[in-house]
This record gives structure tokens, sequence and C-alpha cells, in this order.
């Protein structure tokens, strides 16, 4: 009887002892079994040899803390030694690190127990990484999220984006791709080398000549496996991508040994494979339902990406694309609010110069009046003559800075022509080769087939001359210029970036120079008028100015780059003339050389002027030309003078803005009464208003003050000569 208890007891310890070996074989947690006195090891379940990527064999007959993933750690021999003393010890989360060098996250548990008498120790190790990586990334998460949601520019949000997502996933390199036109270069990046950016960060696949590849459907085609993430054209069978459009592998040496026909990459570079990155995830960055580029992830030890984390890192991508939009959609509205505040800004300025030159164009016509009548009357060799040429020379001068006032402020009084761009420039060419000396090479290269432009000439050369004078000033004695024009046409994407433009055909032309260039500052207020960067008492501040307002006043925009120490380009585009204006074009002005004042022949003019120095100056000045002149200070008195001198009056010369009656009504009222009457109105009023007033209408004779006397002569003989052909 005891026989058969001692039979019955010998098997069910065979039994449990195989129960006990077939879950210690088959368990999903590490299980290695130490000797309690020596710490070394006596066995080690196939689960850990597995998950540590260490032997059978390389396990046993070793102690504890010789075992080269715990070395060092929390399993030297002091903690073997409290171990014992405890019978027990737990560590929550103890990382260790594979023999293929990948660190893992596990949760350690010893305990202590007898086995035929003996006191072995079983240490009880679970992988915890995917649990630890979780938690890991929610706070990488929220931790982005934050730097996301903090004001600041969009280059420092990224780097500190990138900064994180390296730190806390712990790849050897990190870098975010952004849309920039139809490439999508690295914008922010930590760890790569400059050999591997050189090498992979343009994606266009270009031809043999150099020229952008395109598909069938006329998309942009980009090389290699960043473009097949950022272009969404992949298998959803394939393994290599995740469902939500990332490509992950843990050993990149796979891919070249893939079949031509099963890789879908165009023109694989390699590069990630020739710098040694084994693991890469690459994450598309998903903004307005499209991809606006791609995180991408490389780390040179294999096995160091999952499935699950690659989602997580998905989230995190799509934080990144909703604060990418967010923060294009406040620089937008930023840059829109500074352009209006600067359009403000320069209309208020404009508005103050157009009243300015209104006053100071009087005063200057005052003093170039009384200055010519003096030096009519005084000899050529008297004392005073030099002093009296010098005043007029100063007036025409201060004449010449109200022009510019009222070229920037867009209300100077123009006589618009349909011009050939080409032929407009090339006839400026002379005067400018003077104007910037001839140490600075001058190239000029005319588009073919120019569209034709409507445009005063005289405008088109102070654009020129303000540009050569201001390029001259930055280069010194020696440099270049290159003068280019081109058609160019603008479609509705290009007008959606930038709100002064809209769509159509237009002519471009480029000013370039390879000055000093200015930095962004600089840049900033280069337009606004007396913003100078010359010494005091070198410019006026107004001669950019001047290109702005004649540019804007005839429909155009004015573009700028410019790179300190390396030069500054100009680009100006003027609005393809219509078919209308086409029909009509003139030719240029040749600028002849003038002759002397036409006088009159004995016919009686009506002057007409509120102002006291401009009645005295121009009635005398008129009679020394031998025309009987009728003078008037307002509209009520003219009207009386031709009342009584009705027959003989062949001239009405006005001004246009007077108390009570404007020039125009006053030239109705005497045309109804004196038949065949001709009419010139002058002013000193901007274009604006002449404008509204009709004034500038075609057909209509008008005189912009202030004018010399023998552009008044002139422009009063052209009148009558007309009115008799």
């Amino acid at each position: 009887m005891n026989a058969n208890i001692s039979c019955q007891a010998n098997a069910a310890l065979v039994a449990s002892e195989l129960r006990y070996r077939r879950l210690f074989e088959s368990a999903q947690d590490g299980i290695l079994i130490l000797d309690a006195e020596t710490g070394m090891v006596v066995d080690v379940n196939p689960f850990l040899t597995t998950l540590l990527g260490y032997s059978h064999t390389e396990f046993l007959g070793k102690k504890i803390w010789e075992l080269g993933f715990l070395k060092n750690l929390a399993a030297n021999e002091d903690k073997f030694r409290e171990l014992q003393a405890l019978d027990y010890v737990r560590y929550e989360n103890l990382p260790l690190e594979t023999a293929a060098g990948l660190k893992i996250d596990v949760e350690f548990v010893s305990n202590v127990y007898l086995v035929d008498g003996k006191r072995v120790i079983q240490c009880n190790i679970r992988d915890i990484s995917d649990r630890v990586r979780t938690e890991l990334y929610q706070r990488m998460n929220h931790e982005i999220l934050r730097i996301l949601n903090e004001p600041g520019d969009q280059d420092k949000t990224m780097q500190a984006v990138i900064a994180t997502l390296k730190a806390r996933t712990m790849v050897d390199a990190v870098g975010i791709r952004l849309q920039s036109g139809n490439d999508f270069p690295y914008y922010a990046q930590d760890g790569f080398s400059p050999e591997f950016l050189e090498a992979a960060n343009t994606l266009i696949e270009l031809d043999a000549n150099g020229g952008v590849c395109r598909d069938k459907d006329g998309n942009i085609c980009l090389e290699c496996t960043c473009g097949l993430v950022l272009s969404g054209t992949f298998d959803p069978a394939d393994k290599g991508f995740s469902p939500g459009g990332s490509f992950w592998t843990n050993d990149s040496t796979l891919l070249p040994h893939l079949p031509t026909g099963d890789d879908p990459r165009r023109k694989p570079r390699k590069q990630c494979i020739l710098h040694g990155y084994a693991s890469i995830a690459l994450v598309p960055i998903r903004g307005r339902d499209k991809i606006v580029g791609l995180i991408q992830f490389n780390n040179h030890r294999k096995g160091f990406f999952t499935l699950e984390s690659v989602s997580q890192l998905e989230d995190i991508a799509a934080h990144i694309g909703s604060a990418l939009m967010r923060k294009q959609a406040e620089a937008e509205a930023a840059s829109l609010t500074e352009q209006l505040r600067q359009a403000q800004k320069m209309e208020a300025v404009g508005r103050l110069a157009g009243g300015v030159a209104h006053d100071f164009n009087n005063l200057i016509m005052g003093i170039m009046g009384y200055t010519e009548m003096c030096i009519e009357d005084v000899g050529p060799d008297h004392p005073v003559r030099e002093w009296l040429v010098e005043i007029r020379h100063i007036a025409l001068r201060s004449a010449d800075i109200t022009k510019q006032l009222l070229a920037f402020a867009s209300k100077q009084i123009i006589a618009p022509k349909t011009i050939d761009l080409n032929d407009v420039v090339a006839a400026m060419l002379k005067l400018i080769r003077h104007l910037i000396g001839e140490g600075i090479n001058l190239v000029w290269r005319p588009g073919a087939r120019l569209c034709p432009v409507r445009i005063d000439p005289t405008q088109v050369d102070q654009i020129l001359a303000n540009l050569c004078v201001n390029a001259r000033d930055a280069m010194g004695s020696t440099g270049e210029i290159i003068l280019k024009t081109a058609n160019i046409v603008f479609n509705a994407d290009d007008c959606a970036k930038y709100p002064d433009r809209v769509c159509g055909v237009f002519v471009v032309l480029e000013f370039t120079d390879n000055g000093c260039g200015m930095d962004e500052k600089t840049q900033a207020r280069v337009f606004e008028p007396f913003f100078t960067t010359k010494p005091f008492g070198s410019g006026t501040g107004l001669g950019l100015a001047t290109v702005y307002g004649i540019v804007k006043q005839n429909n155009g925009f004015i573009d700028l780059s410019s790179i300190p120490g390396k030069g500054t380009t100009f680009k100006i585009y003027l609005p393809r003339a219509s078919a209308v204006q086409v029909t009509a074009k003139s030719t240029v002005d040749g600028g002849e050389e003038r002759s002397a004042s036409p006088r009159g022949k004995g016919e009686t003019v009506l002057l007409v002027e509120d102002e006291v120095s401009l009645r005295a100056t121009c009635g005398r000045f008129l009679k020394t030309l031998g025309y009987n002149v009728l003078i008037a200070a307002t509209p009520e008195e003219a009207l009386n003078q031709a009342a009584q001198h009705s027959v003989g009056i062949r001239l009405l010369l006005t001004d246009v803005i007077m108390p009570g009656m404007d020039g125009q009504r006053l030239s109705q009222r005497l045309l109804d009464e004196i038949p065949g009457l001709s009419v010139l109105f002058m002013s000193s009023y901007t274009a604006d208003i002449m404008t509204r007033r009709g004034v500038l209408n075609e057909g209509v004779n008008f005189l912009g003050k202030p004018f010399s006397c023998d552009d008044l002569a002139r422009k009063v003989r052209a009148v009558l000569d007309a009115n008799c052909s």
C-alpha cells in the first residue's frame, strides 16, 4: 500500500513538473531561474531568450550581474544581497538593452522559494515597452500641442517641435519636410549630416534635359519613398504602409531587394541605407484635406518602430498640420493687416502731398514768374542777373520735388500713350549711361514680341532715372545693371498669394544691380516718401517713392527682392494695353530741341486767375508776346469783361477752382455767348481732382502749374492755332 502511495506521489510530482515546464516554456513573460546562494543562472525560458536576443547557453552558468543586459543596472551584486535578505524585489520600469542594442522597458519581479529543499530565485520579466511608449507619446503629444499653441513665428515653433520629437522618441535623426512651391525640402531637422541633406533635400524628378517630370495628370513627380508618401499614392495592401498612409520599416536593407515591378517608388535614392539608417518612419502631415509635408524619423538600429507607435506619430503629425494651417492663416491675416496699414499710410501721405502741392505750386509759379520778368528787364551784364538765374533754378528744382510728391501720391497729371516699352527703354539708354557713369556696365535684354502698355512715356523715363540713381549710389564707381523686359501671365493661384495683384497679361520691366543690397527692415520702408539711407543732404528720399506712385497710378504693381552684399532686383509689372488702346497707339515724342517762344498775333486773351501774383506775371508775359490781355480776378468779373469785349476775345485762359464759380462752368457760360472761343484751363490741383471735374478729358486743353513763361507761350499758341485749322 505504501508503495502504491509512493508511486502515485511520484506520478503526481512528474505531472506537476511537466505542467510547470510547459508553462515555463510557453509563458509570454520572461522567466529567469537563479541559484539563491550564488546568483548563478540555472534556467531561462524561450520567451526571454527571444526578447533579449541571447541564446540559452549564453545565460547558463553566469551570475546575474554578469549578464550584459543587466550589468550596471538594478541587479548588481549589492542588489542581489538585498534580494537574498528580503526574498522579494520589484522594479516597475527597468530599462534593458537587447543583444541588437534595442532599448526595451520591462517590469522585473523576483521571488525566493524552495525547490527540493534548495533556495532558488525566480525572476519574472514582462515587456512593458508598448505601454511605456504609449505613455511617453501621450506626454510628447501634450508637450507638442503646448508648443504649437504658443505664440511665435513658424520657424521657431517647428524647430522646437523637432527638438521635442528627437528627445522623446530617441531617434538618431528627425526632419520635417514642408511644401515650398512644387518641392518638399527640409524645413527643420536635427541629426542629419550635411552630406545627407545635400543629397536628399530636393525631391523633384528631373528629366535628362533638366526639366521637371510630370505624370499623366500633369502632377509633378517626386522621387524616392518620401515622394510616394507625399503623393499619397500607395497600395493599402502594402504592409510597409500604415492605414494612415505612413511608410515604416525596421530593416531598410530589405528595400533594395524588391523586384522592380513590386517597387512603387520613382527613382529610389537609397540615401537612408547609404547613411546606415535601418529603421525609418515617414509620417504625412495633412492640412485642409491635403498632404502638405511629412515627418521623417531615422534610426541606425533595427526594430525601432511598431505599427502602434507609427499610429501615435500620425496623431502628432495631425496636430502639426492643424497648427501649420492656423499659423499660415494668422500670417496671411497679419500680412493683409500690414498691407492695409501700409496702404492707409501711403494714402494719408498722398493726400497730404496733394494738398501741399497745390499751395506750393502757386507759390513757385509766383517766384518763377516774377524772376523771369526781372531777368527780361535787366541786361545780360547786370550784377543781379546771375542771382536771378539761380533763383529761377532753385524754383525749378522745387517744382521737381512737387512733381515727385504728386507722382508718389499717384496724382500727377499725365498724358498716357500706348507704347512699346522696349522702344521707350531703348531711347533712354544713352541718358542712363550718362547717369550711372562709365565704370558701371549696363546690360539691356529686351523681350521678344512684347505686348503694348498704356503709360505716359515720361513716367517710364522717371522710373528708369530714379532706379538708376538709386543703383549707382548702391554700387559706387563700378558694378553692373541689367535691364530686361518680358510678357507674363498671372492666374488666380498667383493672385491669391498677393492681394494687390489681378489676373491677366502684364509686361514686366526687371531692373537688377549688384550693389550693396538691403536688409529686410530697409526693404519694408524703401517706398516711403522721404525715407533714405543716404547721408544727410545726399538725397530727398523721394526717388523710389516716385517709382511706387507711378506704377500704382498705371494700375501696375512692383516686387522687390534684395540680399545684403549681393544686390537688388525691382520687377515692375504694367498691364497689357486693351485692344482699343492699341488701335489708338501713338508714337513717342522724339524730344527735339525747342526753338524760341512763339509770339502772339494780336489776339485777345481773357485771363481769369484768383491768385494776385499769377495774374500779374501771366498777364504781363502774354502782353510782351504780342497778345491783347483782359484780366479778371473772379468769374463774375470775367463775365463782365466778356460782355464788353465779346467780339474780339479768342481765348479764355482760366484757373479751374475759384471762389463762387469754377473754370469749367465759366467756360460753358462764355461758349454760349462767344461761339468758337478757345479754352485753356490751368491749375495746381492734383490729377484726381481735375479728372472728377472733367478737365483732363480727351480734347480738353490743360496746363498744369507750375509752368514757365515758355510753356505758357507754346500752349497758348498751340490752342489758338488748333482752333483755326
